[in-house]
């Protein structure tokens, strides 16, 4: 990677994605800028009609975590401060949960 610049304007980081980054030490920076998600629609794109909606609820009462859009150039720059740059990720290692 020669420069790192954000793409994109948001994701959705979903339940068990947030659970990995508050296990890393970085769930602070989802309930920080991660907005909230409650219902997901799907529309058709050329009338914007609705094809289905549906409420998330079930999905956070079964995980115990709420999914979060997040700007991805927000949560860019605040994984590059929390981690920094320049380092190399050389071994993993299993860890039980």
């Amino acid at each position: 990677m020669k420069e790192i610049k954000p793409v994109g304007a948001a994701i959705s980081v979903w339940p068990n994605g947030v659970k990995c980054m508050a296990h890393l030490g970085m769930g602070d920076i989802m309930e920080t800028f991660g907005g909230p998600l409650r219902r997901m629609a799907y529309r058709d794109f050329r009338s914007g009609e609705n094809m289905t909606q549906f409420s998330l609820a079930p999905l956070i009462e079964r995980t115990g975590s709420r999914p979060c859009p997040v700007s991805r150039a927000e949560l860019q720059r605040e994984m590059l401060d929390y981690w920094g740059t320049g380092q190399r990720a050389v071994r993993q290692t299993r860890h039980p949960l």
